[in-house]
């Protein structure tokens, strides 16, 4: 039940996250019983926007009406009191809590000042009778799959009387069957009147399901499009936009050449762990940089945490110089060659309150320790120097503490890290995410270096930009599968998302 009125209108959003400017000045309109999509590739500010939208971030500026009317929306539960429910990607409940408490957690119902569990009980299973979802409002929450829990999650939105629902990356962990009951409740809330804006990657539930399509890229709306008078080339334009012609594209051929006379330094066969990727194969060669692209869900990060033992494989082969090995471990990846520079420098590299020089050391601190296993400190300090001298890393003194550094400095701290090491297998996940644009510069000359020295590298970004000027060959992922591969010096930032996004090329 579509109708021309607004149900919501966002105008000139900004929102800044630590000097990054996740948004900037973004605008969105949906009508009261439409589905409206909102797309864009990775740090796009889609999130950002919807959890604005639900009162789980405040913006910095711009103004929100709901059916017209000004809303100051501080935190979820004034979202939630304006009639706006979100149902984020990661359900947010209380696993140790039941489904009829997560329901009515917040409105609960009273009865002589005790809870009224009779009537709780009763009010949790019509919402989950309208939500299609059959299971007792006893159970447990931590008893539910991800299909589950996120229906539950509508069915307490819907409690509240949301007349606007934000579903984001709903599909991303459920089967196609749960997909379509979500789409079937999605229809029928749209003919009672309800909202709902539908955050994806994927352009083909998007065509499906919506209304219209609204584009962000760079935090900034682009497009707002009518879906049925447009096609994926189209969006997929929209989200990449034009390459950034700040990142100057490497000499590529060296690697080409290296694989013509040389094995494989790394070869992956039927790489899999379930639930997150499986059957991945490709081959690395020394001197090469491999990108891994994909949107979020693709799998690439959990491939790149499986190769480096933080997460081991269920099942597949490694081999190293043709040789096979179990990376069951850490330790076990750094013995073969294979290290790993993590997503997040803040929760999974760095010790925010120890030293450059202690945090540079972390990793080779057996080699640093003499006869009883002390640590020799002057034998630390001089590779702490090392390292620091040159990665450049702007700091007073290698006894200085982390956290005051820079994100740029901080990076180079977790490179300087990974490159003690040695390693013959380097894994970059982000490594440039939330750095200035002379680090970035930095990093990425060091990359095509140790790629010269004949260090194979395997890229993970989120810029398709920087994966299309770094990698000589590029593996794109999709929903846990790879599903294409490109290579050559004219590889675009819009082929990787046609395919990433579509499994297509353009």
């Amino acid at each position: 039940m579509q109708s021309n009125a607004a149900a919501v209108m966002m105008t000139g959003i900004h929102k800044r996250f630590f000097g990054v400017h996740a948004l900037r000045g973004a605008c969105f309109e949906a009508a009261v019983g439409e589905c409206h999509a909102l797309v864009g590739a990775n740090g796009a500010g889609k999130s950002t926007l919807a959890k604005i939208l639900g009162g789980s971030l405040r913006a910095d500026r711009g103004e929100v009406l709901l059916f017209g009317e000004p809303a100051v929306i501080r935190t979820p539960h004034e979202g939630i009191s304006a009639g706006v429910g979100m149902v984020p990607q990661e359900p947010l409940l209380a696993p140790n809590m039941t489904v009829c408490s997560n329901i009515m957690l917040g409105r609960e119902i009273e009865r002589h000042g005790h809870l009224d569990h009779a009537s709780q009980r009763e009010e949790s299973t019509r919402l989950l009778r309208t939500v299609g979802l059959d299971v007792s409002p006893d159970a447990l929450v931590a008893d539910l799959d991800i299909a589950a829990q996120q229906l539950v999650q509508v069915a307490r939105a819907l409690g509240w009387s949301a007349r606007v629902l934000i579903l984001d990356e709903p599909t991303s962990a459920i089967t196609s069957h749960e997909c379509q009951a979500l789409f079937s409740l999605m229809a029928r809330l749209q003919e009672q009147g309800v909202t709902i804006v539908y955050v994806s990657h994927r352009l083909p539930e998007v065509f499906a399901l919506s209304d219209r399509i609204t584009v962000l890229r760079d935090g900034q709306t682009v497009a707002t499009l009518q879906t049925c008078r447009t096609d994926e080339e189209e969006v997929v334009a929209a989200m990449a936009g034009a390459a950034q012609e700040a990142l100057e594209p490497c000499q590529r051929g060296q690697a080409a050449a290296v694989q013509s006379g040389t094995p494989p330094l790394l070869e992956v066969r039927g790489l899999r762990r379930e639930g997150e990727f499986e059957n991945v194969d490709f081959r690395l060669w020394p001197g090469e940089i491999l990108g891994l692209a994909g949107l979020v869900g693709s799998g690439r990060s959990e491939v790149a945490r499986a190769l480096a033992g933080l997460a081991p494989a269920g099942g597949g082969r490694l081999l190293v110089d043709g040789a096979p090995v179990r990376v069951r471990a850490v330790a076990a990846a750094r013995a073969a060659g294979i290290v790993m520079l993590p997503e997040d420098r803040k929760l999974q590299g760095l010790i925010p309150q120890l030293s450059v020089r202690q945090n540079l050391s972390l990793s080779v601190l057996e080699r640093l320790c003499g006869f009883g296993g002390r640590l020799r400190r002057q034998a630390e300090t001089a590779l702490a120097q090392k390292y620091g001298s040159l990665l450049s890393i702007r700091c007073s003194s290698v006894e200085q503490t982390v956290s005051e550094l820079s994100g740029g400095n901080q990076q180079k701290v977790l490179l300087g890290r990974a490159l003690a090491c040695e390693p013959r297998v380097l894994v970059l996940d982000e490594p440039t995410r939330g750095v200035d644009v002379g680090a970035k510069a930095d990093i990425h000359r060091w990359v095509r270096a140790l790629a010269a020295r004949g260090v194979g590298v395997i890229l993970i970004s989120s810029e398709l930009e920087e994966v299309a000027a770094l990698a000589d060959r590029v593996v794109v992922m999709r929903e846990g599968r790879s599903v294409g591969e490109l290579a050559g010096p004219h590889t675009t930032p819009q082929e990787l998302l046609a395919l990433a996004a579509t499994a297509q090329a353009p």
